[in-house]
């Protein structure tokens, strides 16, 4: 979809959103404009096709810019977060047998593997304590 056509859409749900307060529509086009632009500034370097796969995941569970923005920011986080993920005391094995195990489980949402592969570290820890050396 052009830019255009983007901000069409943004200026027709705030119409649709606040319909006697334009206040509230000048407000909510301006955040989602400045959202969708931030957007298409954010450089995802070799990651780029990542870019555009969370977008369109976002676009399935919120629809305001805004709302996409922080989406995207927030799985990519986590993607960098999982893809640089190391420990102490887990061999690169384990742990990437562990990520793996995450993304089978939960493709293309980040940061729930993230959250599923620092469980499992704790409980590998957690069951060492218990056990003891």
């Amino acid at each position: 979809m052009s830019s255009e056509g983007i901000f069409n859409e943004i200026v027709k749900r705030a119409k649709a959103s606040w319909p006697d307060d334009r206040d509230m529509q000048a407000h909510c086009i301006s955040a989602e404009k400045e959202a969708f632009e931030e957007l298409q500034r954010l450089d995802f370097g070799e990651y780029d096709a990542l870019k555009q796969e969370l977008i369109v995941a976002a676009k399935e569970v919120v629809d305001s810019w805004d709302d996409i923005l922080d989406y995207v920011q927030s799985e990519y986080s986590a993607f960098l977060a999982l893809r640089d993920l190391s420990t102490d005391g887990i061999d690169v094995a384990t742990l990437d047998a562990w990520k793996r195990e995450a993304a089978d489980n939960y493709p293309d949402h980040y940061e729930v593997q993230l959250d599923c592969v620092k469980s499992r570290i704790q409980k590998h820890f957690s069951y060492l304590k218990r056990v003891g050396p």
